[in-house]
């Protein structure tokens, strides 16, 4: 092989890398656009927390209320992936009702990992329980966060978008308003 086909090759080879290398990161984006834009909304409530992790930045930790599904032990091995099949309750919450070893046939469901049977409980982690904000409103939304699940009266939600058992978070609604609505409305009202 002379030294003209040599480098074209290269150059072949070097275009089909580059390629592949932006095709990742493009399917991950177009699924996600994919599932934010057609996804069915689920809204769980949570109990939140706020770490700080270096590598990641500021993020509200997310605990949501139900994460287990009640019923039998599914005698399920820790860390299977399984299906939470989802419903909504006569509030509008999402809860979940079922646990099964296949996605169901029709009707909305998330894939999770199974954690242990529990009193009557099968325990499950969810795919979501992060929500990233601007690390300088961090620790006042932690602090409106926290005195909004103390008020019963107030409404603490994680709005989740599920498509073909991808789950992804949309927003942290405090009392229907997106978490950083409310905080930036705080910062300026103290700020005064």
């Amino acid at each position: 092989m002379n030294r003209i086909s040599r480098i074209a090759v290269n150059w072949v080879l070097f275009i089909i890398v580059s390629l592949a290398v932006l095709a990742v990161p493009l399917y991950m984006i177009a699924r996600a656009e994919g599932i934010l834009t057609k996804g069915n909304v689920y809204l769980f409530k949570v109990v939140p927390r706020d770490p700080y992790d270096p590598f990641r930045g500021r993020y509200l930790n997310i605990s949501v209320e139900q994460n287990y599904v009640a019923g039998k032990d599914k005698d399920f091995r820790q860390g299977k992936l399984c299906y939470a099949v989802l419903n909504k309750d006569k509030y509008g919450y999402a809860f979940l009702s079922d646990l099964l070893d296949a996605p169901p046939a029709n009707g909305d469901y998330i894939r999770v990992r199974y954690r242990w049977y529990d009193d009557k409980r099968n325990l499950i982690n969810l795919p979501f329980g992060k929500y990233f904000v601007n690390e300088k409103i961090a620790p006042v939304a932690e602090k409106v966060v926290a005195d909004f699940i103390k008020d019963p009266k107030k409404a603490c939600v994680l709005k989740v978008r599920v498509k073909g058992g991808e789950a992804l978070v949309e927003g942290l609604l405090l009392d229907g308003k997106p978490v950083e609505e409310v905080v930036k409305a705080k910062m300026q009202k103290s700020s005064e």
